[in-house]
């Protein structure tokens, strides 16, 4: 499915959008979903993961996915480990053993997409393909728009209203059939809070930083500053950085046993960036400072940011937090409204994966 979303400058972008599933293999019901301006990877899985806590307040037993590296993630292993969830992978190049999410994107194209402007149907058989059916001509759907209608056929179309062949009931009549003959299991209930979330922030990639008590801890270069670094005895400590993937001018660490929010007076000056801006402006600046090595790293990125016009996808992927931020999804501290746990629940199976649409 291809999408228009307005970047910085009020530049307009069409790129396919990605979307991820979490749904619950005995009811077939979907429990949340994500959609996303940037292939699949561990961001995907986190904001899915949030947002299913987010709508249902609590956490499967299991989970099953396929082999794809964002489920290999450290930060999709962190999280299941903290929660007590088994990570159940289906054997490679057994498509079989994810019929029943298969099958979900296969209506999700056949009722859904397939009849909106813009989907790629067409593409299948490029030979066939004229430019009045070519979907990067069509007059497309908002990436709001898309999220919006996906939101009403997932939630209240898919859920409430089909009655589905495995089991002759809605998938949301049989999750709350189930729930009353087996039990809720209290157990897995988890409150959409800070703390939660910040189990869903990315690990840093290379593993513990050292603590310098007059810069802080080092990440891509940049230092990251909190005033708890100034006592002495935490001059060199080893500790683990974690990325707040829609913000990364902040970023956090555990300190005997209390989580400390380090933030960058670099990063300040160039606003909320999102870890994929990030990615693509320090690729440049690594290119640059391999051309001409005794420049300035600050400098360097000055001028990027300057002067370097971020890909599609940097940019669509920073548009998109205004609508995930209305959500609360974006934000490592909600608001009190956000962390009472909501009535409906959930079951405990959970088949994830992600896909193009």
């Amino acid at each position: 499915m291809v999408v228009r979303t307005r970047g910085k400058g009020g530049r307009i972008y069409k790129l396919r959008a990605w979307l991820t599933l979490v749904m619950d293999a005995e009811s077939r019901a979907v429990l949340s979903f994500y959609l996303a301006a940037h292939p699949p990877s561990t961001v995907s899985c986190m904001m899915a993961l949030r947002a299913m806590v987010k709508r249902h307040g609590r956490v499967p037993d299991f989970i099953v996915c396929d082999n794809g590296k964002e489920f290999h993630s450290k930060a999709f292993d962190r999280f299941c480990d903290l929660n007590d969830i088994t990570i159940d992978y289906r054997p490679a190049h057994q498509s079989r053993f994810g019929s029943v999410l298969e099958r979900l994107f296969g209506i999700t194209n056949t009722r859904f997409i397939h009849d909106l402007v813009g989907n790629t149907k067409a593409t299948a058989h490029v030979r066939t393909m004229t430019r009045s059916v070519d979907p990067m001509n069509a007059d497309h759907l908002s990436f709001v728009e898309f999220h919006g209608l996906l939101e009403y056929f997932f939630f209240v179309e898919y859920n409430r209203e089909t009655c589905h062949p495995a089991h002759d009931h809605t998938p949301e009549q049989y999750m709350l059939k189930r729930f009353m003959e087996t039990g809720r299991r209290l157990t897995r209930l988890r409150p959409y809070n800070m703390e939660f979330i910040l189990q869903t922030l990315i690990p840093s990639a290379r593993g513990t930083h050292k603590i310098n008590p007059t810069s802080g801890v080092q990440l891509w270069r940049i230092w990251y500053w909190a005033d708890e670094f100034a006592a002495e005895r935490h001059n060199k400590k080893k500790v683990e950085v974690y990325i707040d993937m829609w913000d990364v001018s902040v970023v956090y660490v555990r300190l005997k046993n209390q989580w400390v929010r380090c933030v960058s007076s670099l990063l300040r000056r160039y606003g909320n960036l999102t870890s994929i801006e990030l990615r693509y402006t320090l690729y440049e600046v690594r290119l640059r400072l391999k051309a001409t090595p005794n420049q300035n790293f600050e400098s360097v990125l000055d001028d990027v940011f300057a002067v370097h016009v971020l890909p599609p996808v940097a940019e669509a992927t920073a548009a998109t937090r205004m609508l995930y931020g209305q959500a609360g999804l974006t934000t490592v501290q909600p608001s009190e409204d956000d962390t009472t746990a909501p009535t409906r629940r959930t079951t405990t199976m959970v088949s994830m994966k992600s896909k193009i649409t």
